[in-house]
C-alpha cells in the first residue's frame, strides 16, 4: 500500500527518523492518517513533547543505554513484550508503559496481529523534577483498566499538535498534564494509606530523597523507624517492589543526572560528592551500571 507524506504549514522537520517519514507532521496510508509528530520540542519549556504519535505500527525497538527523554508507550491494537532490563511485561490492548530516561529496555510485537501503539517523548527543565514523583524511578506500568484517562489526554495532546498555527503554550501544558498523571499514577496504585506505608516507607523515602548527599546505611535508616533491617526490606519490596538499597541508589543517580545535565561545567568528582558518593571511582561503577553509560559520557549525549 502507498504512503504518502502530508507536509503541513506548520510542519516540523525530523533528522532522526526514516528518510520516508522526514519533513513531515502527518502520514497519511490510503485513506487512514496515521497521526505522527517528530521533533516537536521548544526547549524553552518546562514540559514538551519531542515525538508524539498513535496508530502507529511498532516494530523491535532495543536501547541498551536507554533512552534519553522519559518514554510513554500505550497499545493499542494488538499486544508487544516489553523488557526492563531483564522483566518482561506482555502490554495487551490498553496497557501502557512509562519508561524514565537512561533505563536499558527493548520492545517487539508478539503474536500474529500488528502492534499498534500509542507514544509521546517528554523533555524540559520540570521533567527531572516529575521523576521524583515516581515511587519506582524507573518506569511506571498502566494497567488496561486505567486506559482510558491516558489515552483522552493523548488525544488531546494529539488535537493541539494537528492545531495550525500551533500553540506551543498549549501543547506544552497538555504534555505536562499526561507526564503529571503518568509519574503520579504508581503512588495511586500503591497504597499509601496502609500502617506500613505510613509508617515506615513513607518516612524512609521522605528521609532519603532530604538527605541523599549524606552517608546513609540501611541498618542507621532502620534503627531511626525502630525496625530491623531485615523488616525494612521487606516491607519496601512488598509496597515499592525494591529494597531500600535499590530505591536509595535510583534517587542518587537520578539526582546526579540532574546534576550533570543542569550544571555542565560541574567537576565529576563534585557530582558525586553532592549525589552521595564519596568516592568518584566507585560512582562512576554505580552509574554506569545504572545508565550503561559513564558520567562524562552522559553528559555529552544529553547536552
Amino acid at each position: 500500500m502507498t504512503a504518502f507524506l502530508y507536509l503541513g504549514q506548520n510542519c516540523r522537520c525530523a533528522n532522526r527518523i526514516p528518510d520516508i517519514y522526514s519533513r513531515g507532521n502527518l502520514i497519511v496510508e490510503g485513506a487512514k492518517q496515521l497521526r505522527t509528530f517528530f521533533n516537536v520540542a521548544d526547549l524553552s519549556l518546562p514540559v514538551m513533547v519531542e515525538h508524539v504519535g498513535a496508530e502507529w505500527q511498532q516494530g523491535v525497538i532495543i536501547r541498551y543505554q536507554g533512552f534519553p527523554h522519559f518514554h510513554w508507550l500505550q497499545s493499542q491494537t494488538g499486544t508487544g513484550a516489553f523488557w526492563v532490563r531483564d522483566k518482561r511485561y506482555e502490554l495487551a490492548p490498553g496497557m501502557g508503559i512509562l519508561i524514565a530516561p537512561g533505563v536499558p529496555h527493548r520492545y517487539e510485537p508478539i503474536g500474529n496481529e500488528p502492534w499498534q501503539v500509542r507514544f509521546a517523548t517528554f523533555q524540559g527543565s520540570l521533567v527531572d523534577d516529575l521523576q521524583k514523583q515516581m515511587v519506582n524511578s524507573e518506569f511506571v506500568l498502566i494497567e488496561a483498566s486505567d486506559a482510558l484517562v491516558y489515552e483522552r489526554l493523548h488525544e488531546t495532546l494529539l488535537t493541539r499538535l494537528g492545531h495550525e498555527p500551533a500553540d506551543d503554550l498549549a501543547i506544552s501544558a497538555a504534555a505536562y498534564q499526561l507526564l503529571l498523571c503518568l509519574t503520579r499514577h504508581q503512588k495511586q496504585t500503591i497504597d499509601q494509606h496502609q500502617p506500613d506505608f505510613q509508617q515506615y516507607v513513607g518516612p524512609a523515602i521522605a528521609y532519603m530523597q532530604e538527605h541523599l548527599a549524606e552517608d546513609i546505611s540501611i541498618s542507621q535508616l532502620a534503627a531511626m523507624l525502630s525496625v530491623s533491617t531485615q523488616y525494612l526490606n521487606r516491607v519496601f519490596n512488598r509496597l515499592v517492589q525494591q529494597t531500600p538499597s535499590e530505591y536509595l541508589t535510583q534517587i542518587r543517580i537520578s539526582h546526579a543526572k540532574k546534576l550533570l545535565v543542569s550544571q555542565k561545567y560541574l567537576k565529576i568528582n563534585v557530582v558525586a560528592e553532592q549525589s552521595g558518593y564519596a568516592d568518584p571511582a566507585y560512582f562512576g561503577k554505580v552509574f554506569k551500571k545504572q545508565t550503561g553509560v559513564s558520567p562524562l559520557n552522559y553528559r555529552h549525549w544529553q547536552t
